[in-house]
C-alpha cells in the first residue's frame, strides 16, 4: 500500500553539498513517514541528486554506509603530487562504484517507476577545453556563493555556463542512474568532466543550488546544506538547512533544522522551531518521540560523514 499523499508538499528539492548532503538523508529517513512526506515531483543536484535517489528507493542509509566504507581506507581524498588514471583524486571513481552498487538494477526500476525526477546538470563555457572552463566556472561559483549568500545565482549565464535538467527516471530506464548521479557532482579540475549526451558536464550546483522542478507547480520543501544569509521569500516555498556552518564535531552536532521561507520571514522559537505554515504543520505532526529519534539518528550521520 502506497503512503498517503503529503498535505503540506507537492514537490522536494535536494539542493548540493557533498558529504554536507547526509544531513539531507538523515532528516528524510526518519521525517518522511512521520508526515506522510510523499511528492510528486523531486528534484535533485550535485550530492543532492544522490539524496534523492536514496529517497525514492528508501537506500539513503545503505548508500551513506556504503560511501562510508568505501572511504574509510583512504587517507587522503585528493594528492596533486601524484597524479595517476584518477587525476588528482579517487573520489570520482569510487563515488562512481558505489552509486553503481547501491542503485543497481532493482533500484533502478524503482526510480523508472516512481515520481516524475529530475537532476541538474551544468555546462562549462563552450569550449575545446571542458576542465578549464569548467574551472574558471568553479571559482566563479565559489565567489558568488561567498559574496552573495543566496542558493539561487544569477552569474552562470553570464560567463556561459548552461544547465539541463534530465529526466532521472529515463536515465534509470536506460540503466544510467548512477552515470547521472556522479555526472551531476563533477568539479573542475579535481574531476574529469564527463560527457552526457555529447556535451560536457559539470557540478549543476554551478548553475542553481536548489533547482525547481520543471513544471514547478505547488507548495515545495527545499533542503540546503548550509546556512544562507539571503533566502528569497517566495510563496509556496519552504527551505531547511543545518543550523551549524562549521563542520560537525562531537560539540557542534545540530539538534533541529533551521527553517525559512513560506512566502514571508520565518520566525523562530526556543530550538529553532519555525512558525511558517507549512512548517508549522510539520512541528504538529511529527512527535516529541520523532525528535529524539531524529536528533539521535543524524548526529549519527552527522558523525559518520566525517570518514568520507
Amino acid at each position: 500500500m502506497s503512503a498517503p499523499k503529503s498535505h503540506a508538499f507537492e514537490q522536494l528539492v535536494c539542493s548540493g553539498g557533498g558529504t554536507r548532503c547526509c544531513w539531507q538523508g538523515g532528516w528524510l529517513d526518519v521525517v518522511r513517514d512521520e508526515i506522510g512526506l510523499n511528492p510528486d515531483r523531486i528534484t535533485g543536484v550535485s550530492g543532492g541528486a544522490g539524496t534523492a535517489a536514496g529517497f525514492i528507493t528508501r537506500r539513503g542509509r545503505m548508500f551513506l554506509d556504503g560511501l562510508c566504507s568505501a572511504f574509510s581506507d583512504l587517507e587522503s581524498n585528493m594528492d596533486p603530487h601524484a597524479i595517476g588514471e584518477d587525476g588528482w583524486s579517487p573520489h570520482q571513481r569510487m563515488y562512481r562504484e558505489v552509486a553503481a552498487d547501491i542503485f543497481d538494477a532493482s533500484a533502478m526500476a524503482e526510480v523508472a517507476d516512481g515520481p516524475p525526477f529530475q537532476i541538474l546538470i551544468g555546462h562549462p563555457p563552450a569550449g575545446a577545453l571542458a576542465r578549464l572552463t569548467g574551472t574558471a566556472a568553479t571559482l566563479a561559483y565559489e565567489a558568488e556563493l561567498h559574496l552573495i549568500g543566496s542558493p539561487h545565482f544569477d552569474w552562470a549565464e553570464k560567463i556561459g555556463v548552461t544547465s539541463t535538467l534530465v529526466d532521472a527516471r529515463q536515465a534509470a530506464a536506460e540503466g544510467k542512474l548512477a552515470e547521472l548521479i556522479c555526472a551531476a557532482a563533477v568539479i573542475p579540475p579535481l574531476f574529469e568532466p564527463p560527457l552526457w549526451d555529447g556535451k560536457p558536464v559539470i557540478d549543476g550546483g554551478m548553475a542553481d543550488q536548489a533547482p525547481m522542478p520543471q513544471p514547478d507547480q505547488g507548495r515545495t520543501l527545499i533542503l540546503l546544506t548550509r546556512p544562507y544569509d539571503r533566502i528569497p521569500q517566495i510563496e509556496q516555498r519552504s527551505y531547511i538547512s543545518p543550523t551549524k556552518r562549521s563542520r560537525p564535531t562531537r560539540s557542534t552536532l545540530p539538534t533541529r533544522p533551521s527553517c525559512a521561507g513560506h512566502g514571508k520571514p520565518a520566525k523562530r522559537t526556543g530550538a529553532n522551531t519555525c512558525q511558517s505554515s507549512a512548517m508549522a504543520q510539520i512541528e504538529q505532526r511529527v512527535s516529541l518521540r520523532c525528535c529524539q529519534a531524529m536528533t539521535s539518528r543524524l548526529n549519527g550521520l552527522w558523525l559518520k560523514q566525517n570518514c568520507v
